[in-house]
């Protein structure tokens, strides 16, 4: 019941959003615009039509706003807005000035923050266009945590699926002109066991599918040209059905936060952590009471930006030194190691891969076996609009900071006691 309820409110959610996104792209395309003073013209740059000179009867700040925030460019800068910044090209004019390589579309949005990129002086600033962005994903999942406990001697029982989800981030109006703040919110669905699981662990409440969905919804800045900060606090909420070595239906929630500082336009350092909200207690087929939560993490980061456009992030980290389980001493875990890579295909398309693996504190045998915890998923990522490629680590200002919550950055405690 939970699950159902949780997929229908991700796919409504999923369809209110799209469409802001896809009237996004109608209004707002990529393109590279050049300003040069010494023709008196501006230079529109057209994938099709090459650089065509157009009278600059107006002030480009004139053009349709997209936020006060960003500072307008200078006249001796160019920009992006969506795509990868272009280098500029070799200077084919002889005037002593390099040409600019053409970009995607035939429009622009002004008062986008800029980066000077004639000196080759790369700033770690976001892009400030589109205004929206909504990104769709699907793959495989592989995963395996505290509460499979006990499925060791059910060898036919696993976590491997796959889930499917969507994440979306806009900016907020005047709020966002203002502080440089966007909201963003995601969710994803999944099924695993596709086969279901054989009735030989007498604790299982059903042989089903598992089913599992999450929901994250939060604020986010990122990067600009005034500041190398970036930093988003959201809200995880993961929803079960069929979940774990006794199959029981666990409704939890946790906080999220992440704050990094770009060191360059292709490196930044920062932070990540979860800190539980919603625990839950379930009945086991035996009316055994089953206690579940999300386990607190802490973790420091590395995200690097590759030459073709490819982002990846290393941390490594530890988890909470509490117990659900009283007869247990000593922490949860002694480490956390985990990563994440976006590699964009083209405009549109990206490949992803995630991996978090908890290392258990006991010592080699049957506790540590089910301490342990791992994660590993791949697959597919639509980027609405073809903003997949951006040319520094803060990406596109108002597309989703963090990811959606997985079995991965949603670590789960449990522990079932035994009543008379």
């Amino acid at each position: 019941m939970h699950v159902n309820v949780a997929r229908a409110l991700c796919a409504l959610v999923g369809v209110l959003l799209a469409g802001p996104a896809l009237a996004d792209e109608v209004v707002i395309s990529d393109v590279l615009v050049s300003r040069r003073e010494v023709t008196g013209q501006e230079t529109r740059a057209d994938s099709n039509r090459g650089p065509t000179p157009v009278s600059m009867t107006s002030s480009p700040t004139s053009a349709a706003p997209t936020s006060s925030y960003y500072a307008p460019p200078s006249d001796t800068t160019f920009f992006t807005m969506g795509n990868a910044v272009k280098s500029p090209a070799p200077d084919a004019t002889g005037d002593g000035t390099a040409e600019p390589q053409a970009a995607t579309g035939s429009s622009f949005c002004d008062a986008c923050n800029s980066c000077d990129t004639y000196d080759n002086s790369f700033c770690a600033a976001c892009q400030g266009c589109p205004s929206a962005g909504l990104q769709l994903f699907t793959g495989i999942d592989s995963w395996r945590g505290i509460g499979d406990r006990g499925a060791s001697s059910n060898n036919l029982t696993n976590n491997n699926g796959g889930s499917s989800g969507f994440n979306y981030a806009t900016r907020l109006g005047t709020f966002s002109d203002v502080t440089g703040i966007g909201l963003q919110v995601g969710g994803s669905y999944g099924l695993y066991d596709w086969s279901g699981r054989p009735a030989n662990n007498g604790t299982l409440t059903t042989t089903a599918v598992q089913q599992q969905a999450f929901f994250t919804v939060g604020l986010f800045k990122k990067a600009n040209e005034n500041s190398n900060w970036s930093y988003g606090v959201v809200h995880d909420w993961m929803f079960n059905q069929a979940w774990g070595a006794t199959a029981i239906d666990p409704t939890l929630g946790q906080w999220r936060g992440q704050i990094a500082y770009a060191t360059s336009a292709w490196n930044e350092f920062g932070f990540w952590g979860t800190l539980r909200d919603k625990g839950d207690t379930n009945l086991d087929s035996n009316r055994q009471p089953v206690s579940t939560r999300s386990i607190n993490q802490a973790n420091l980061f590395w995200h690097h930006k590759w030459e073709l456009g490819a982002d990846s992030w290393l941390w490594v980290g530890v988890p909470q030194d509490s117990r659900l389980n009283p007869f247990l001493r000593g922490n949860l875990g002694d480490f956390l190691v985990g990563g994440s890579v976006i590699a964009p295909l083209d405009d549109y398309v990206s490949l992803y891969g995630n991996f978090q693996y908890m290392h258990p504190s006991a010592q080699p045998g049957s506790v540590a076996d089910g301490e342990s915890a791992w994660y590993v998923s791949f697959g597919l990522q639509y980027t609405i609009g073809g903003h997949a490629r951006t040319s520094t680590v803060a990406g596109n200002c108002w597309l989703p900071l963090m990811p959606v919550a997985n079995n991965g950055n949603f670590l789960v405690d449990t522990f079932q006691r035994i009543l008379p």
